[in-house]
């Protein structure tokens, strides 16, 4: 029998450092009118906010969180926020969306064994986006779905110039204080 113990590589300490060993935000989704019964199910060390509709949120590590979605009977899905900030325009989305160690999230197996997936089309990526813009500034889903996928992928999409862009939106001009008002933060969930 080998003894050997398995070489821990520098992405191994990142990721338990980073995702496995650092609490998280999550968002357990639960059926309407059933998030007293789930916080009541799910009674353990754990703090739980209703935040909506059918919508539970807590802070924990990765390991209570996969037990809280293994053993609840309520909720449909528990979802990890990755990360939170503001953009107002493009640019911005692709800067903080570029800051976001995403390697860290989504594994990359189904590539390295087929790797004509990487070329793929939108419906033949690994990786699924949907987008909703509401009260946004950045109104035009597919182009922030697009922008996610090139960053993810590790590319990145020429910038317009300040010209082309401020003619091109219909938040220029007198507009544009109100709609800069209207920018949400961005989560992203896992």
């Amino acid at each position: 029998m080998d003894s050997t113990p398995e070489k821990i590589t520098a992405f191994d300490k990142r990721l338990k450092r980073q995702v496995i060993g650092k609490p998280h935000r999550f968002l357990a989704v639960v059926p309407l009118g059933f998030e007293q019964t789930f916080v009541r199910e799910m009674q353990n060390s754990v703090t739980f906010h209703v935040v909506g509709d059918g919508k539970v949120e807590f802070t924990a590590k990765l390991v209570e969180a996969w037990k809280i979605a293994a053993y609840s009977r309520i909720a449909n899905r528990v979802l990890m926020e990755i990360a939170q900030f503001t953009a107002t325009n493009f640019g911005q989305l692709e800067k903080h969306a570029a800051e976001i160690p995403w390697e860290l999230y989504l594994l990359d197996e189904r590539r390295k064994a087929c790797p004509e997936l990487a070329e793929g089309t939108k419906d033949e990526r690994h990786v699924h986006i949907h987008v909703t813009c509401k009260h946004s500034r950045l109104y035009h889903s597919d182009a922030v779905a697009e922008r996610l996928y090139k960053v993810i992928e590790g590319g990145s999409l020429p910038l317009a110039s300040a010209a082309a862009a401020s003619s091109a939106t219909p938040s220029a001009g007198s507009n544009a204080a109100r709609n800069a008002c209207f920018s949400k933060p961005v989560r992203w969930y896992k």
